[in-house]
């Protein structure tokens, strides 16, 4: 398995509250590694309450039929993406004499995309157990492997000696299993050719994050803060089913036949404290699980 760089659980822009980015010359703040670094604020709650929601959609009426699919005459595919979610924050009902705050934000996504997979596949007549290949002039010469008597250094022998032509069990994969050829740009024309389609691959997750801020005296603050993340049916194209062999599949509709779960958490606690009017002391303590099924 191979992939882009990438952060191990998302981090949606309603939940961010400020950014900041270092290329060199690393503060304090920043640990002392070589290398850019990239620093997210999760928001906090205020004193007064504040929400949003939102959702994006795109889906096959508002997007065009690619290029490779107008060629090959397929529809556009029934393609979906809804992002969707919501945001609160504000105070917590006072315990004690200071005041507590929360911010809370969930995003959930239902995607379909499609992709076009491409295969190669044999012929019609491979199926058939025939044989073909241009000879010296150009001209394709036909060889059916159960009867054809070209072969040999005179061209006068027999192809298959046995005469048992394609195997039964070849034929019987193929035929079953192996949708015919739509695309001539791939293959030999001859003896192969191109299978083309729109293979289906959804892709469902849900964000959640949850901070907690709380004033312990006049000049400590603590934090904390969770970040939760399921994306249970990431749907992959390393293994694809082009023949209807899996169940539910079928003949000429490719389906991919692995998943990519993935169940990430995030846990953040933080202490700040003015020792002194120029003395800030700040201490964070953090715990991540990437879990991949």
């Amino acid at each position: 398995y191979t992939g882009a760089p990438e952060g191990a659980i998302p981090t949606p822009v309603e939940s961010i509250q400020e950014f900041r980015v270092a290329t060199s010359n690393q503060v304090a703040s920043f640990s002392g590694s070589g290398g850019s670094q990239v620093m997210l604020v999760t928001k906090r709650g205020g004193d007064k309450y504040h929400g949003s929601a939102y959702e994006y959609v795109q889906n096959r009426s508002l997007n065009a039929n690619t290029w490779t699919r107008n060629r090959l005459r397929t529809p556009r595919p029934m393609t979906q993406d809804n992002r969707f979610g919501a945001t609160l924050g504000g105070p917590v009902p006072k315990l004690g004499t200071q005041q507590t705050y929360f911010f809370f934000h969930y995003e959930g996504r239902r995607r379909n995309d499609y992709s076009q997979i491409a295969r190669t596949v044999p012929t019609d007549t491979l199926k058939q157990g025939i044989l073909r290949f241009p000879d010296a002039s150009g001209k394709v010469i036909s060889y059916n492997l159960a009867t054809a008597k070209l072969c040999g250094a005179s061209g006068n022998l027999p192809c298959d000696p046995r005469g048992f032509g394609l195997n039964p069990l070849v034929n019987q994969v193929w035929s079953k299993y192996l949708p015919a050829g739509n695309d001539t740009s791939v293959g030999d024309g001859l003896n192969t050719i191109g299978f083309s389609a729109p293979g289906k691959f959804p892709n469902n997750d849900d964000f959640a994050v949850l901070r907690l801020d709380r004033s312990l005296t006049d000049n400590w603050q603590v934090m904390a803060s969770f970040r939760y993340f399921n994306q249970m049916h990431l749907v992959g194209d390393r293994q694809i089913d082009i023949g209807g062999l899996l169940p539910g599949n079928k003949l000429g509709v490719p389906s991919s036949a692995a998943t990519i779960p993935r169940l990430p958490r995030y846990l953040v606690f933080g202490l700040t404290g003015h020792v002194t009017p120029r003395i800030t002391n700040e201490l964070t303590f953090s715990y991540l699980r990437d879990y991949w099924m």
